[in-house]
């Protein structure tokens, strides 16, 4: 378990009489891309909510690195090293590129509240760093624009990629990425692909919720499947798509029976 960087043990979250993470264990190496898929309602971005601190989960623990991060508030996991970006886009369409990639990257700052009101030396020192910090993030992700226009002003698949730039911006060992290639063009899609192989070669751990199978497998190194919030499968893409319970579970037993 040495290169084991996130370990989920039987995870539980409920909303009333809803289980809708349902004692899901799962190991993820360190250096890996995991996909987390299953039907539209299956638990998959309320786990990245209970690993990002957004929910706590009534039952079972979350390992980071060996140590407990359940409970922890997002910031407290954020600081741990765990990013992540969100199924709907949350950006601050208001504020400019470049301030929207440096607020992932002030997670890192030292700087307090008197501090940046005054404004010192060190202060804007600092300040830079965390702007050329966010300048090359930019670039990481391809995104050669303007970084002085508003966030509100890019295109759909501009702002995709720019919140994924602010995830990195805090220097993760772990980045959850939530359905980031949702309504991206194939051009588009074929970039993201490229992109999280890049972060996973920066030797960042990625985490990963999508429905579009084709860039499920092809990015892949293991796959974990939820349905009805619990974990029906876990395997290489190859056991993922000849598995009978993810078959059924995407198709309906019905029509799977038709299949085969």
């Amino acid at each position: 378990m040495a290169d084991v960087i996130l370990d989920i043990q039987n995870a539980v979250k409920r909303f009333g009489g809803l289980t809708a993470v349902n004692r899901v264990s799962t190991a993820i190496r360190r250096g890996e891309i995991r996909a987390l898929i299953g039907p539209n309602g299956s638990g998959k971005t309320t786990l990245l909510n209970v690993i990002s601190g957004i929910y706590a989960p009534e039952e079972g623990a979350i390992l980071f690195e060996g140590a407990p991060i359940q409970g922890l508030f997002p910031y407290g996991v954020a600081w741990r090293g765990i990013s992540r970006t969100f199924q709907n886009i949350r950006l601050f369409g208001n504020l400019s590129v470049i301030k929207n990639v440096m607020i992932g990257a002030h997670i890192q700052g030292k700087a307090g509240i008197l501090q940046a009101i005054l404004f010192p030396k060190h202060t804007r020192e600092e300040e830079q760093k965390l702007r050329n910090k966010a300048e090359s993030c930019l670039g990481f992700v391809g995104l050669e624009i303007d970084t002085a226009v508003k966030a509100a002003s890019l295109s759909y698949g501009q702002r995709r990629l720019l919140e994924v730039a602010r995830a990195l911006a805090s220097d993760p060992r772990l980045i959850l990425l939530d359905e980031t290639a949702a309504g991206l063009n194939p051009q588009e899609k074929r970039h993201l692909i490229d992109i999280i192989r890049k972060i996973r070669d920066k030797g960042i751990t990625v985490l990963f919720v999508e429905h579009d199978m084709g860039v499920v497998m092809s990015v892949s190194d293991r796959i974990t499947v939820l349905n009805f919030g619990s974990k029906i499968a876990e395997g290489t893409p190859d056991e993922i798509k000849t598995n009978q319970l993810v078959l059924e579970a995407y198709l309906g037993k019905e029509n799977y029976a038709e299949v085969e």
